[in-house]
């Protein structure tokens, strides 16, 4: 089949499809009104609004992927209304590599990733002696660094 042969059958079997965006057809008659409702066919606002706990739970498993990735194991990530905690749990003798690689990937989320969250530090000491690094993100409206209302996109 030559390329005029395949345009020609394109335009007959277009022939009956040229009406179907008209209103008529995708609602109805002006009697049938109660069938179809044009604004309900309409997209609404509260359709493409994503809540705030679903954007921080995909916050979470990003860092949980991100603290993958680096290879680190013994984390906990949970989120409560605006704030996130990563707890890190190490061994009573820990190598100081893996400390560094956790204080670099914190540095990581801190600068890079929560750029709008205040972080706390803490360490503690589990029930069973071991070392415990909770590190807590605040939300706040303050952008840091580079970043600042006037630069941000929303």
């Amino acid at each position: 089949m030559n390329l005029k042969r395949f345009k020609q059958l394109l335009q007959e079997d277009r022939e009956g499809f040229d009406d179907i965006y008209d209103d008529d057809f995708y609602y109805g008659d002006e009697d049938e009104e109660s069938l179809y409702d044009k604004d309900a066919m309409d997209m609404d606002d509260d359709d493409e609004y994503v809540g705030d706990t679903e954007v921080l739970e995909n916050l979470a498993t990003l860092i949980r992927k991100m603290i993958q990735t680096a290879g680190i194991s013994d984390y906990y990530v949970t989120t409560n209304n605006y704030d996130i905690s990563i707890q890190f749990v190490f061994n009573k003798t820990e190598k100081l590599s893996r400390i560094l690689k956790v204080m670099g990937l914190l540095k990581k989320l801190y600068t890079d990733t929560l750029i709008q969250f205040e972080a706390d530090l803490d360490l503690w000491e589990t029930k069973d002696g071991r070392p415990l690094l909770t590190v807590d993100f605040y939300y706040s409206d303050y952008v840091k660094g580079k970043y600042n209302k006037e630069d941000a996109p929303f």
